[in-house]
């Protein structure tokens, strides 16, 4: 969904280049709450009385989630928005 309303929005303010802003749009948000989590975890496991940090294999799970199938929907869904009549 997010991909195909960043290209509906593109197309509607006559941008060109839909790739680049799906990127942003793939890589951004999820990006920076992807880093912040891992720095809070990070901080988490070098303290040694936190119970709460994620074990490592659930955010190599996580990010492959992320890299494996939320970014190529993402370009779906934009390619898709850029293709309709606005």
């Amino acid at each position: 969904v997010a991909g195909y309303v960043t290209a509906r929005f593109y197309k509607t303010f006559k941008g060109e280049g839909w790739q680049k802003a799906t990127a942003c749009t793939a890589f951004g948000f999820p990006g920076i709450a992807f880093g912040l989590c891992l720095i809070v975890d990070i901080m988490a496991t070098l303290s040694q009385t936190s119970t709460y940090a994620v074990p490592v294999m659930s955010i190599v799970v996580l990010l492959f989630l992320w890299l494996g199938i939320l970014t190529p929907l993402v370009f779906l869904g934009a390619y898709k928005g850029f293709k309709c009549d606005v």
